[in-house]
């Protein structure tokens, strides 16, 4: 397969507002102050924290409640798979609340 050439949108590329004649290499441009605050958003949120950390729970949860590893693990499973299971749910309540307020 070749090298695929990409187009410039006229339609685009006119509807976009120049930011105090920043450009993206300067690191005065807005949108790089967008990413820093999502990666912040991103490293610090509920499912990074949790999933991340929660090896350093296991020997308290075990010492707590007299569960084995395979308890505290399945517990973790558990909690994943809910996750995983009500997130398509939850961002389509969040979508349409939204649409309405």
């Amino acid at each position: 397969m070749g090298h695929r050439e990409f187009r410039r949108f006229p339609m685009y590329s006119s509807s976009i507002p120049e930011l105090g004649g920043s450009t993206e290499s300067s690191l005065r441009y807005r949108g790089w102050r967008i990413v820093l605050v999502s990666h912040l958003c991103v490293l610090t949120g509920f499912a990074a924290v949790f999933i991340y950390s929660f090896t350093l729970m296991v020997k308290p949860l075990q010492q707590e409640f007299g569960w084995n590893r395979e308890q505290v693990s399945r517990c973790f499973t558990l909690a994943a798979m809910s996750v995983a299971i009500c997130s398509p749910f939850v961002g389509g309540c969040s979508i349409a609340l939204s649409r309405e307020s």
